[in-house]
């Protein structure tokens, strides 16, 4: 939440992602995309610009499997 307003994120292998999915505002709801460390970030919230995304790190890789 930010801003008593709520930001939801969605992240994925950037070898997995389409990048075919926007959002202009439209529905109250943007649709930011940020690609970072073979990440992709997708973070939907009333905001204009992304709010949270910037402060997400990828975790140290432990060894397992999928991470």
């Amino acid at each position: 939440i930010v801003d008593d307003q709520p930001v939801t994120v969605f992240v994925d292998r950037v070898s997995s992602d389409s990048d075919d999915v926007s959002s202009t505002g439209d529905d109250g709801l943007f649709v930011h995309r940020t690609e970072r460390d073979g990440l992709v970030f997708y973070e939907v919230s009333p905001f204009d610009s992304p709010q949270v995304t910037r402060y997400m790190i990828r975790p140290v890789d432990s060894g397992r499997p999928g991470l």
